[in-house]
């Protein structure tokens, strides 16, 4: 069996765990351009701050709150902890990277739409918690995924920590720099 191949089954025996138990996170779309990869990526570092972006608040909480709990489990990913991701950029930030993160995005949006500035969400959201994170370089998208989970308590929850923090890490998968794949399918937690 294909490394590819086998990524696509362990992706559908996810889901159908997932389904089962309504606990598990379930990516449901995946992008990565044909430039994604370490060079690139990387090149991020370089900058001073990479700002953020995260549209709605699916809690009773405040969104300060949200915010903050996003931003702690992004900074604590692999790839998060290498670049100054902020949500709140002081100044001018020249960085052409930035990542948006939209709580119950429309299904009418794509990775192309979030890049280009689109930040359409559903108004009444489906069963569970939807998330999409896109990570822009100007406006075109280097990678983006959605994910679902139901049955988070709120922004304090270790369960929303978590979905975050793997929702985070998929969107950063590490991939080989000839473009043939990940160099391993291991970042869930």
């Amino acid at each position: 069996m294909s490394l590819r191949l086998g990524r696509v089954a362990m992706i559908c025996a996810m889901g159908v765990v997932a389904c089962a138990t309504g606990q598990n996170a379930v990516i449901t779309h995946e992008y990565f351009a044909p430039t994604y990869g370490p060079k690139l990526l990387n090149s991020a570092g370089k900058y001073q701050a990479v700002p953020v972006e995260i549209v709605g608040n699916p809690f009773a909480a405040p969104k300060a709150t949200v915010d903050a709990a996003m931003m702690n489990a992004v900074r604590r990913t692999a790839y998060g902890g290498r670049i100054a991701f902020t949500a709140n950029p002081e100044g001018e930030v020249r960085s052409p990277f930035r990542l948006v993160a939209i709580f119950t995005p429309s299904p009418r949006i794509g990775h192309a739409d979030v890049c280009t500035g689109s930040r359409e969400q559903e108004r009444q959201p489906l069963g569970g918690l939807e998330l999409m994170m896109t990570y822009c370089f100007g406006e075109r998208a280097l990678s983006s995924v959605r994910a679902r989970r139901a049955d988070l308590g709120g922004p304090d929850d270790p369960a929303f920590d978590r979905f975050v923090r793997n929702t985070t890490a998929a969107l950063f998968q590490p991939r080989k720099e000839d473009g043939n794949g990940p160099d391993g399918d291991d970042f869930f937690e």
